[in-house]
C-alpha cells in the first residue's frame, strides 16, 4: 500500500464532499455558487488515487537489489593493443597470447 497516495485520496474525498456541503453550510454569500462538477471531479480524483494507493506494491524497492539467485553482472574487461602484432590482449595480461612480447617492458623478467 502506497501511503501517500492513499493520504491524496483521503484528501480529495474530503474536499469533494466538503465542496458538497459548502452550499449549505452558509459559508457563502447570498447568491454565491459553486459548480456541483467540482463535487464529483474531486471525489472522482479522489477514488482514483485511494484506489492506486491501496493496489501499489510499495514493498517493492525502485531498483531491483541483486539476490544469492541471480547471476553477477559480467564485467567489461579493459583490452590494450598488442605493440608488436598489434592483436587485442586483456590488460592484465603480461605476455601476448599471440606473438608472446612481453606487455610490460618495465617488467623484464
Amino acid at each position: 500500500m502506497d501511503k501517500g497516495n492513499v493520504t491524496g485520496g483521503i484528501f480529495f474525498i474530503i474536499i469533494g464532499v466538503f465542496a458538497a456541503f459548502l452550499p449549505y453550510s452558509g459559508l457563502l454569500s447570498p447568491g454565491e455558487v459553486i459548480d456541483p462538477r467540482l463535487t464529483y471531479v474531486a471525489v472522482g480524483i479522489g477514488v482514483m488515487f485511494l484506489l492506486m494507493g491501496i493496489t501499489s506494491d510499495s514493498e517493492e524497492t525502485p531498483f531491483p537489489q541483486p539476490t544469492a539467485s541471480q547471476p553477477p553482472q559480467q564485467i567489461v574487461k579493459m583490452l590494450v593493443l598488442c605493440p608488436n602484432c598489434g592483436s587485442r590482449v586483456p590488460a592484465e595480461s603480461k605476455y601476448c597470447p599471440e606473438c608472446a612480447t612481453n606487455l610490460n617492458p618495465m617488467n623484464q623478467g
